[in-house]
């Protein structure tokens, strides 16, 4: 499901001609969802999608507390290895 929210969210965007887009933390708050989890698919499908589709040039993940900026950073890090 959150796979899906992002990937989504993205397909609007392009649909409708948005250069830029950013996103609250999703499930990274008061409902429980590991942040690491939920980080690096924010980072893994929002990459993904970005190798597709070229007409988004600017992303921004917005966090909240250290913790989940933490969580992203180091979600980044080990996908951007990956690559």
């Amino acid at each position: 499901m959150l796979t899906s929210c992002y990937v989504n969210s993205l397909k609007l965007a392009v649909e409708r001609d948005i250069k830029a887009i950013a996103f609250p933390a999703i499930s990274c708050g008061i409902y429980g969802y590991p942040v690491e989890q939920a980080s690096k698919i924010a980072i893994l499908e929002t990459i993904n999608f970005l190798h597709e589709h070229d007409s988004i040039t600017k992303v921004i993940f917005a966090c909240f507390g250290d913790e989940v900026y933490n969580a992203y950073l180091q979600a980044f890090a080990s996908l951007n290895n990956a690559v």
